[in-house]
């Protein structure tokens, strides 16, 4: 029979600190495992993140050399403005900027489906004499791609 001044005391000092033990032992195998678990999976968020940064910069930079491609073709003075910009919606537009329109804002892709939009008009058999773009290759097209450029530009200013 167990003493009855063992009873009053509670329970044994050395049950007690290996209690404690056991939930150091288990608290620290968990912390350690939440750890592994984390930085397992950091280097995979933190490369997707450099990838999508990486193709971003080069839809920009794509994007910067189709602006200033149309403004330098299509400026007031200039003589071939139908032609030049034709020629640089086919060579530089589908291959350069339609498969980066994910990287571009709302307002860049807006002003960009103008360019398309009148890019067929000038292109298609059944639209070129049924719509006249004399007056966006005039006046309207240098204009547009002044407004993307600026977007660009409040966009670059706005990365680190």
């Amino acid at each position: 029979m167990p003493d009855t001044g063992q009873i009053s005391k509670g329970l044994d000092p050395a049950i007690i600190n290996g209690l404690f033990a056991l939930a150091g032992v288990i608290i620290g195998a968990a912390g350690a495992i939440l750890k592994d678990i984390i930085l397992r999976n950091l280097p995979i968020k933190l490369e997707r993140v450099r990838i999508h940064d990486k193709d971003r910069i080069e839809a920009f930079k794509d994007l910067i050399v189709f602006v200033k491609d149309i403004q330098n073709s299509t400026f007031p003075a200039a003589e071939y403005k139908k032609d030049d910009f034709k020629r640089i919606m086919k060579t530089i537009y589908r291959d350069h900027i339609l498969r980066n329109m994910p990287y571009y804002n709302k307002y860049i892709i807006e002003r960009i489906e103008i360019l398309e939009e009148r890019y067929i008009c000038l292109t298609s058999p059944d639209l070129i004499g049924e719509v006249d773009c004399t007056n966006f290759i005039e006046k309207e097209l240098f204009l547009t791609v002044n407004e993307i450029d600026k977007e660009i530009k409040k966009i670059l200013k706005s990365w680190e």
